[in-house]
């Protein structure tokens, strides 16, 4: 796992970005509803929840104290997919990372 979260963080294309298998339980707003990110890279996420927005809608991830804007790029059954406005940065990602990893 750690040599995939190097190339991760070492690509420069966000196309290539290395997509990292998470278990990450976060909250959607505006909704306020409890998701969770299954796979992440620094340009998006795929995102598993009971209720799924619309492709276009303009979201927020909230981790911790922390609003990440997005877009919801794709949407079908229990999964969706976001794009985030701003790459992540790759300490951001660091740290999400550490609190949700599947071993």
């Amino acid at each position: 796992m750690l040599g995939a979260l190097k190339r991760a963080l070492g690509a420069d294309d966000s196309r290539s970005l290395t997509r990292l298998r998470v278990n990450l339980q976060v909250r959607l707003a505006p909704a306020d509803i409890p998701i969770t990110i299954v796979n992440i890279s620094n340009a998006g996420a795929k995102v598993a929840s009971d209720v799924a927005p619309t492709p276009g809608q303009s979201v927020e991830i909230l981790w911790h104290d922390k609003a990440i804007a997005a877009k919801v790029h794709w949407s079908k059954a229990r999964h969706f997919g976001i794009t985030f406005d701003q790459p992540l940065s790759n300490n951001r990602l660091t740290a999400m990372l550490s609190d949700g990893l599947e071993p």
